[in-house]
């Protein structure tokens, strides 16, 4: 328990909402439309949290990484699929949605930071879990994550410090992201990237559910 915990800042893809389904959906898509193979759920899972340009060119092959005019026409051709379809599947993770309103109601502050184009990450959390998080900084506001800009321009707007925040992720992009930042990085096992992962890149603390998070905020004992 960490009673001095005042604010908590959530990836999205992976973390707060579940939207594996959309992504690979359009990105097949794309995939296909440009003769390309398609690609499982397990691949797509080693290309998100990087920002959309590199999440297309990584899903692209090997050999055609270093096109810039095919990545510029591969990722127009996906953002104007996944704008279409970004709704249709994507969901709050089980269990979430009463940790975070608990959160909310004990007076912790909340923020989303991701690599999402901000406009389709506040229009997920609409969607999932509206009238929660007070900030929401999606790609094109700050610098992308792992810079910490984002993350201390939040901790800032809260009036609360780098070490009574707990930035939430599951994805070493947000592990270096919270270190970074100094704050507590805590990684989620129900996301995108394996449990030795988050390890290996920093993660200070692992939860494998999401009530675990209640007892990070000193709220009870998960």
């Amino acid at each position: 328990m960490n009673p001095k915990i005042r604010a908590a800042i959530f990836d999205l893809d992976g973390t707060t909402a579940y939207t594996a389904p959309d992504l690979l959906y359009s990105m097949n898509l794309m995939l296909e439309h440009f003769g390309f193979s398609t690609l499982t759920m397990e691949q797509l899972f080693g290309h998100i949290s990087f920002g959309e340009r590199d999440f297309v060119k990584y899903s692209l092959p090997e050999e055609c990484r270093n096109d810039e005019a095919l990545i510029d026409k591969t990722q127009e051709y996906y953002v104007g699929i996944y704008e279409k379809h970004f709704l249709d599947r994507t969901c709050l993770y089980d269990g979430l949605e009463d940790v975070i309103r608990s959160m909310q109601k004990a007076g912790i502050r909340l923020a989303v930071n991701t690599n999402k184009a901000h406009a389709h990450a506040l229009a997920i959390l609409n969607k999932i879990i509206p009238d929660t998080f007070e900030e929401v900084l999606g790609y094109g506001i700050k610098a992308t994550k792992p810079d910490p800009s984002a993350a201390l321009y939040i901790a800032e707007q809260f009036g609360v410090s780098p070490a009574e925040t707990l930035y939430i992720g599951d994805s070493d992009i947000d592990m270096h992201t919270a270190t970074n930042a100094g704050m507590t990085a805590v990684g989620v096992t129900w996301g995108y990237r394996p449990e030795d992962i988050l390890r290996e890149n920093g993660a200070q603390v692992i939860v494998h559910k999401p009530e675990e998070l209640l007892a990070l905020c000193g709220l009870n004992e998960a």
